[in-house]
């Protein structure tokens, strides 16, 4: 269990309708609580998309660290609110990215690729 949360990201919010509003945005979202609900969006870290490019919507964040296990890289990154995010990432794609420490990313993710947990 620990490993499964543990390569999520894990976002806390308040439904919104089709999203759920949350410290570093609002996100689209499917099978939300009724509108006001607390939930939780919880993204693996292989479903985020991470870019050196601005896009609409992409979270703005700095680079940590990263952890090679076989032939994955995990990048941690920090949302200005001190929010750790991770990204999963074949090695073979670091060639793409300039991942020093405090180097700049945006992070999204497409809509479908979060899974909704509501509380009881």
């Amino acid at each position: 269990m620990a490993e499964f949360v543990e390569r999520n990201n894990i976002l806390s919010g308040i439904s919104r309708g089709d999203a759920i509003e949350t410290a570093l945005g609002t996100f689209p979202a499917t099978g939300l609580p009724a509108q006001g609900r607390p939930a939780t969006l919880v993204i693996a870290a292989d479903l985020v998309e991470i870019s050196q490019a601005p896009r609409d919507g992409a979270i703005p964040c700095s680079l940590i660290s990263e952890e090679f296990v076989g032939a994955t890289v995990t990048l941690f990154l920090e949302a200005a609110d001190g929010t750790e995010l991770k990204v999963q990432v074949p090695e073979r794609a670091l060639g793409e990215l300039n991942q020093q420490a405090g180097s700049r990313y945006h992070l999204s993710w497409p809509a479908d690729a979060g899974h909704v947990l509501t509380e009881t």
